[in-house]
């Protein structure tokens, strides 16, 4: 499954099965989020980022994004593919 909306400064998650990757604040002029994998069954309130130990999530939501993301009309782009930027 996957979302795409303007919440949160612009987002995009994918789910596969108890597990969600998310991204936040897309929208152009914004620092782009890091991509973070939660457990929604083990930590409903999505608290607690696993995404050190499951990049290959990551990978496969972004070729996913990739395959299936497309703008609507009138709407802004989401910027889902930016670097991630560590924080200073």
């Amino acid at each position: 499954m996957v979302w795409a909306g303007g919440g949160y400064g612009g987002q995009v998650a994918v789910r596969f099965d108890a597990k969600k990757v998310i991204r936040r604040n897309l929208f152009p002029g914004k620092k782009p989020g890091n991509r973070e994998v939660c457990d929604i069954v083990k930590d409903p309130a999505e608290k607690n980022d696993i995404a050190a130990e499951n990049r290959d999530l990551i990978d496969r939501a972004i070729a996913i994004l990739d395959r299936e993301y497309k703008p609507a009309p009138g709407f802004q782009a989401l910027r889902y593919e930016a670097p991630e930027q560590p924080d200073k």
